[in-house]
């Protein structure tokens, strides 16, 4: 079986998700760490109660009838680690995981004492929270939590177990496990898929919901633990996983079109197919289609360069895989994922993205000669041309970090056809990196003769576009077209009525060091004789959580209403630019001069806030009004 080197930690799910399971006695080998101790029978038997209650309520939401029971137990996590353990031992080939990691060393993005797999078993574990085996056909909990607490969780495992009854999700994984853009697609589509359930059951028990919400943060183990796995993890390692329950839920919600039981099982029948499609529903959801182009090598590597080479790997690369690539070198956080971007949902570096946003295609080739150091060999091809040149720039920065102090880069040449050449030395001694037309070539490693021999075949290499690609950059709709407010990086604008002012100067101060801060407007507002009953001023910032209603009055709770004496008398259900949630009055010490009023709705994947400020007289008098302000938020999926 072959992996991709950048997304080693879906090796690792996979074991649990694809391959044959280690058995659930925990039986000891010869050797072995003592098996640890279970969850008590009592706590058992009532989560299996829940599993058996939650059965009929899934099936209803996804609108399909379950064929058999689905099994279900408890593990606590240290059962979950020797599971993990003994399923990697079972199936991952010790040859396989030296070269993937020898390979993402020469990349650069792991230390040479960091062991990525027990980095990755360290990160599923901290925040598992359950898990459907496919092998065994079982739904697995994590013990130690309240049951009752646990309702949304499981309802999303169950899906899982009900959606395989009908799909095979290990035989749909399994075709797919050469295939990283169709791999990262469907897995978006198979977590989208249950997200939406457990959205449905928290907007029909917001009860459930709450107690989740309450759950987890007075979960003290659980908090500390996803604490250390940021701070451990390479943000490459996690990314990938975390936009399966961002991405896809996205995706899954535009598509669609508010008929979960139909249009799920249209998407499973014509799924989309790259992690470009999925990063941008438009490009796959529209009646136009955007289908990567075809690299076709003149010749490969290892035989232009001869006897004694050897390749070991020829794996295509997406969109998700190159940004990830250029994230680990220039994001902010020395290649681990940021947590004030975590919060906003910008996960990935804004040069990273930006150099990757215009992806139409990319393999990337490692080959090796003995026991020498590996050569890298990639082609890449843009939408258009002004994409390569961004992309250019970057990856230039990209290599220029990779190699440290032993970068030597020569004059950017400017050849027949506009063709960019780069020629550098670095750590492996010489490379190339050039920009010819739509597309980047780049090889590095090999000593001058064998590159001078190497590059023109790799130049020749040739960019097929695919059939039923319909997509076009100039036919692509801005959605941010004539907002007033636009914050792209976070990827939220708003279009502000004409009675509102913009205060550039307090977006300006706001966001520095809080990223999620959209806009800033005032008002001054006249009663309906025009008298003035004072200024009023909204902040608008984005979250990178989606909530569910029943969720939002428990966030308003503790954060918003933190330190006041929370009434769930003021609160008030509203519904703005289509999304779900609540205004509350914020009660505020006898005599303040001003009125706090909060508001949280929610998409069900990133959620959006507006703090009204004023004299009491005033905000109430706007009331009415922040119908048409709030309906001004537009937005869409940045990653």
């Amino acid at each position: 079986m072959r992996f991709r080197p950048f997304h080693l930690l879906v090796l690792l799910l996979a074991l649990f998700v694809l391959l044959p399971a280690a058995g659930p006695t925990f039986a000891e080998e010869e050797g072995a760490e003592p098996a640890p101790q279970g969850p008590s029978e009592e706590e058992r038997a009532r989560t299996k109660q829940l599993v058996d209650e939650l059965r009929e309520t899934t099936a209803k939401i996804r609108g399909l009838e379950w064929k058999k029971p689905v099994e279900a137990d408890l593990l606590t996590r240290e059962q979950m680690m020797v599971k993990m353990k003994a399923s990697v031992k079972e199936n991952l080939d010790p040859e396989e995981l030296e070269r993937i990691t020898h390979i993402v060393r020469r990349l650069g993005m792991l230390g040479p004492d960091e062991d990525p797999l027990q980095i990755a078993l360290d990160m599923i574990t901290s925040m598992a929270g359950g898990f459907f085996d496919p092998e065994e056909k079982k739904l697995y909990m994590l013990a130690g939590q309240d049951p009752e607490s646990q309702k949304p969780t499981i309802v999303h495992e169950l899906l899982h177990a009900l959606e395989d009854q009908y799909i095979d999700l290990k035989a749909r994984q399994e075709a797919l496990k050469d295939d990283s853009d169709g791999m990262f697609a469907f897995k978006c589509l198979i977590e989208g898929s249950a997200e939406m359930a457990r959205l449905i059951f928290e907007e029909q028990n917001p009860e459930a919901s709450r107690m989740q919400m309450a759950g987890q943060s007075q979960n003290k183990e659980l908090i500390e633990g996803q604490q250390r796995t940021f701070k451990n993890t390479p943000a490459w390692m996690m990314l990938d996983t975390l936009l399966h329950y961002k991405t896809g839920p996205n995706f899954v919600i535009k598509a669609l079109e508010g008929d979960y039981k139909g249009n799920m099982d249209a998407l499973y029948k014509s799924p989309p197919t790259t992690q470009e499609q999925l990063l941008h529903p438009e490009r796959w959801l529209g009646a136009k289609k955007d289908l990567p182009q075809e690299i076709v090598w003149a010749k490969k590597m290892v035989d232009t360069l001869g006897e004694g080479w050897t390749e070991l790997y020829d794996m295509p690369q997406g969109e998700l895989d190159l940004a990830l690539w250029l994230d680990f070198y220039l994001g902010p956080d020395d290649g681990k994922l940021s947590m004030n971007h975590l919060q906003v949902g910008t996960l990935v570096d804004p040069d990273a993205r930006k150099a990757s946003e215009g992806w139409d295609g990319g393999r990337m080739v490692f080959i090796q000669n003995g026991e020498k150091h590996i050569v890298v060999s990639s082609a890449f091809v843009f939408d258009t041309r002004k994409d390569a040149d961004e992309a250019f720039d970057v990856f230039v920065k990209t290599l220029e970090k990779m190699n440290g102090d032993t970068w030597t880069p020569g004059v950017k040449q400017i050849e027949e056809n506009d063709v960019w050449i780069l020629s550098y030395v670095g750590t492996y001694g010489p490379g190339r990196l050039a920009r010819m037309g739509n597309a980047l070539l780049w090889l590095d490693g090999l000593e001058e003769a064998e590159l001078a021999r190497a590059w023109p075949v790799l130049a020749r290499t040739e960019f097929k576009v695919a059939e039923g690609d319909t997509w076009t950059v100039q036919g692509a709709k801005d959605v941010f077209e004539g907002c007033e407010i636009v914050h792209r990086d976070i990827g939220v604008g708003w279009d502000v009525p004409m009675s509102w002012t913009i205060n550039e100067q307090g977006i300006k101060l706001m966001r520095q060091g809080q990223p999620q801060i959209v806009g800033v407007l005032q008002r001054t507002v006249n009663d309906g004789e025009g008298n003035p009953l004072g200024n009023v001023q909204v902040i608008l910032q984005t979250a990178n959580q989606g909530l569910s209603t029943g969720t939002i009055p428990e966030v308003i709770k503790t954060q918003i209403a933190a330190g006041t004496a929370f009434s769930e008398d003021n609160l008030a259900e509203v519904t703005y630019a289509g999304m779900k949630g609540y205004i509350y009055d914020v009660a505020l010490p006898p005599g303040m001069p001003t009125s706090v009023r909060a508001m949280v709705v929610s998409n069900g994947v990133r959620s959006f806030i507006g703090i009204i400020r004023g004299p009491q007289a005033a905000v109430d008098w706007i009331k009415d009004d922040l119908q048409e302000l709030f309906d001004g938020i537009r937005e869409r999926h940045i990653y």
